[in-house]
């Protein structure tokens, strides 16, 4: 993929060459700001009729940081970022998205050589381990961490995060995707899904009740471990609800309940299954895409999402490359290495390899779990609801 013309590099750049032609005209005749106003704004940089020229780096903690440059235009805040991140010239980025990370490893020097990317690779929740140890002792080491909703509940309720108010995100990032202290780059939904050869066309399911009717194929799978689309029912209908389903789909029905989404595709193109409650379609429509496996899927109302999203640390050593990243994150340059792996990402205008997953991102029936969401707000009791009900059920691939 050519990444030579880079529109958001050059934005960057064009944007900085005007902030520093415009410090140079100014000097050239002899004044700065000729405002006597005293509430023209201090970002603590050097001023110029009340914008600022360079970030100043002396002050305590990233919030403050981002608080100098978050409501100028983007490509002047990211100008000034830029600046700073490359006096920084390193991002250090927790993530447990080890198959993304030799991509943007790929990318990011093109864009910005004289930034180093470190990318340290650790599973979910040995990076929040890792993330709370350090902030407990003051060995502050992370710039970045990637998590979803629930490792933010736990990295917020700490203060291990700076807010930031997403002002980093590139043009037409969605809305939905920005938070004061997070931003979603990409969900990844489950759906209901079944094998087209052992469900008959008249029997597709496009429902959860439909997994209960006597004449429905069976064995039916599900994951041991599904919090997201459990969250997901738990929100849309209540626990004792959820319960009731749960406990009447095990008692009418043969369920294998699945160790790991992986195993379930498989058993599922395989035809040892013949349809699963849960399984994340961008592994569906790779096999059905690349593999023609007979399968099919439905997001039914509600299907739960899960969102890996970027949380900057209030104690960066480098709160400017770590902005920069998370810009590089939500741009087409970050997300199409996203995209290519077949996750479903929130830019809009990056190249998606099945087009199907472009219809999630605006399907009503997709609840994503994003911070403060009441499918967030619902995790514990879905999770309650697994290890009672799901888990004793275990069987394994």
């Amino acid at each position: 993929m050519n990444y030579s013309n880079n529109p958001r590099k050059g934005l960057v750049r064009s944007a900085s060459s005007a902030v520093l032609a415009t410090v140079l005209l100014l000097a050239a005749c002899g004044g700065g700001s000729t405002s006597d106003d005293p509430s023209t704004p201090d970002a603590g940089g050097t001023e110029t009729g009340g914008e600022i020229d360079a970030i100043d780096t002396s002050v305590e903690g990233a919030t403050a940081i981002f608080d100098q440059v978050k409501d100028l235009p983007l490509d002047e805040a990211m100008a000034l970022i830029e600046e700073c991140a490359i006096e920084e010239g390193t991002i250090t980025h927790y993530t447990h998205e080890d198959d993304m990370v030799p991509g943007w490893e790929e990318v990011w020097p093109t864009l910005y050589p004289d930034i180093e990317y470190q990318g340290v690779i650790g599973d979910t929740t040995a990076n929040i381990e890792k993330v709370l140890a350090e902030f407990r002792s003051g060995n502050h080491t992370v710039d970045v961490v990637a998590g979803n909703a629930e490792s933010h509940g736990l990295y917020d309720t700490e203060g291990v995060l700076a807010t930031h108010d997403s002002f980093y995100t590139v043009e037409n990032f969605p809305d939905r995707a920005k938070f004061a202290n997070f931003t979603s780059q990409n969900i990844n939904p489950a759906v209901i899904a079944w094998n087209t050869n052992l469900v008959p066309e008249d029997m597709a399911p496009d429902s959860y009740d439909d997994f209960l009717d006597p004449d429905f194929p069976e064995p039916i799978g599900i994951d041991g471990s599904p919090p997201n689309p459990m969250a997901a029912l738990v929100a849309a209908w209540g626990e004792e609800e959820v319960r009731s389903w749960l406990t009447e789909l095990f008692e009418t029905k043969e369920v294998r309940v699945i160790e790991g989404h992986g195993a379930g595709r498989n058993l599922l193109a395989a035809g040892e299954i013949a349809a699963h409650i849960e399984l994340f379609v961008g592994d569906l429509e790779a096999i059905i895409v690349e593999d023609g496996a007979p399968i099919d899927w439905y997001a039914a109302d509600p299907s739960g999402a899960s969102s890996a999203g970027t949380m900057i640390a209030e104690n960066a050593p480098h709160p400017c490359a770590a902005a920069l990243f998370a810009n590089f994150l939500s741009s087409v340059e970050g997300s199409q290495v996203v995209a290519d792996m077949g996750t479903t990402v929130q830019n809009p205008d990056v190249d998606f390899p099945y087009p199907r997953l472009i219809e999630l991102l605006d399907n009503p029936n997709l609840r994503v779990i994003y911070p403060g969401s009441p499918e967030a707000e619902s995790m514990a009791t879905a999770r309650q609801i697994i290890n009672e009900i799901i888990v004793p059920n275990l069987t394994g691939g």
